[in-house]
């Protein structure tokens, strides 16, 4: 049907309706705003999740050296550092040091630090001053003077003062006679010496005795190192390969059998 000439039309009725498309794009845009929030707080999740694993790592690695380094005292915290016969073993000292880090926490660790170390200072510094005590004890003059009346019994050892050729680590040295040696000085013979060393079984008697610092200085002196108050986590002795003899016990120093020192 055609139009007459003075119809009304309503323009609007021409216009194509695109109010679905807009809409779609807006919920699409909507969907893509939430979309990105949420992968937004999942990569700040992430992100939070890899630099505690982070502090995490770097703590038990610190805890783990020291309980390592300091295993009586790893012990009086919980820490578990022996075997199952009672000798030190550092195989499961990471897994006590990281429980031990998730139980303090982060902050509880930072300020666990400082106190470790605190321990580590004391126990040297206490060790340092029983070492200093030690060689006090053997320059101890009243015990050179017993030494040197103990020598002066003797046939075959006399003390002399040291040279650079024969020092022994102190000013004097002890030296034994030689069988059947003599040194001819204008036509007369004089009994031959050597020096005996500290680990000659003829200074077993001195070295290590109070005032042995004048012949033997510090030599052979076990200079302690920090340690924990309470008993010694023993070590497992260490047995060569193709060794099938018995090992030393670890109560047994096999420097020292006799426990003379």
């Amino acid at each position: 049907m055609a139009f007459q000439t003075g119809t009304k039309v309503d323009p609007r009725l021409m216009m194509a309706d695109y109010s679905g498309f807009a809409k779609a794009a807006e919920i699409e845009a909507q969907g893509m705003k939430n979309f990105a929030e949420s992968i937004g707080g999942g990569i700040a999740k992430f992100a939070k999740k890899k630099e505690q694993k982070k502090k995490e790592d770097t703590g038990v690695a610190f805890a783990t050296e020291w309980a390592t380094n300091n295993p009586e005292m790893a012990q009086a915290m919980g820490f578990d550092v022996t075997d199952d016969d009672g000798f030190f073993d550092a195989t499961n000292i990471e897994k006590s040091a990281r429980e031990f880090y998730k139980t303090v926490g982060d902050d509880g660790f930072k300020s666990v630090i400082p106190q470790l170390l605190a321990l580590g200072v004391k126990s040297d510094s206490a060790a340092a001053q029983r070492n200093k005590q030690t060689i006090e004890e053997l320059k101890d003059l009243e015990g050179f003077r017993k030494i040197t009346g103990y020598v002066d019994g003797l046939d075959d050892l006399r003390i002399m003062p040291s040279t650079a050729e024969n020092s022994t680590g102190g000013s004097y040295v002890l030296e034994r006679k030689i069988p059947g040696a003599f040194n001819l000085k204008e036509g007369v013979r004089f009994p031959k010496y050597e020096t005996v060393q500290y680990d000659d079984p003829e200074a077993a008697m001195i070295a290590g005795r109070p005032g042995s610092y004048s012949i033997f200085g510090s030599t052979g002196v076990r200079m302690q190192e920090g340690q924990f108050p309470g008993a010694t986590i023993p070590r497992r002795p260490e047995v060569p390969v193709g060794d099938t003899s018995n090992p030393v016990p670890p109560t047994v120093d096999p420097n020292d059998p006799g426990g003379l020192f």
